[in-house]
């Protein structure tokens, strides 16, 4: 559980959508808590580039992760059904936002799932899942061709 003397900070997302979150939560990321470090007086902090959806599952896990950070088994479960329940494209904004957001035990267990779900697919299923149309099939094939090249712009998930 928070202690009683954490403030709570208000995230503000790229959609102008406010969410509040309690510090201890909030500091899970690390570029939250290196700009909370830099103004402790600062108590609204913009998360460009992040929609909602996102930005609340991000809450979610950083707050079950600070209450039951001493239940092992607790967090294993809760992992497992937190990204069960997300589709691929889910997956990869999650994957995304955390990490830029500095969220590292997030970005891993997210980034790992998506790239056990899309192991083995073609092509054709990856353009299906992500909604690439024809005429940006030949690019998605010319990326996954040079990933040894590209690995810091591909989501992890797709190197492996």
């Amino acid at each position: 559980m928070t202690s009683s003397s954490s403030r709570t900070i208000i995230l503000k997302n790229s959609d102008g959508h406010a969410f509040d979150i309690e510090e201890t939560a909030a500091h899970l990321s690390l570029t939250i808590k290196q700009t909370i470090q830099q103004d402790p007086s600062k108590t609204i902090i913009p998360v460009p580039r992040v929609n909602a959806q996102t930005l609340s599952k991000i809450i979610d896990y950083c707050r079950k992760h600070v209450t039951d950070k001493d239940n092992k088994e607790a967090l294993k479960s809760f992992d497992v059904e937190f990204v069960e329940e997300m589709n691929e494209v889910t997956l990869t904004y999650v994957s995304n936002a955390a990490r830029v957001m500095g969220i590292e035990s997030l970005h891993v267990l997210v980034s790992k799932v998506l790239g056990d779900r899309l192991r083995g697919k073609s092509v054709e299923e990856m353009c299906r899942i992500f909604s690439i149309d024809d005429r940006l099939k030949s690019i998605f094939e010319a990326l996954l061709c040079y990933q040894d090249h590209l690995t810091e712009y591909l989501p992890q998930c797709l190197i492996d």
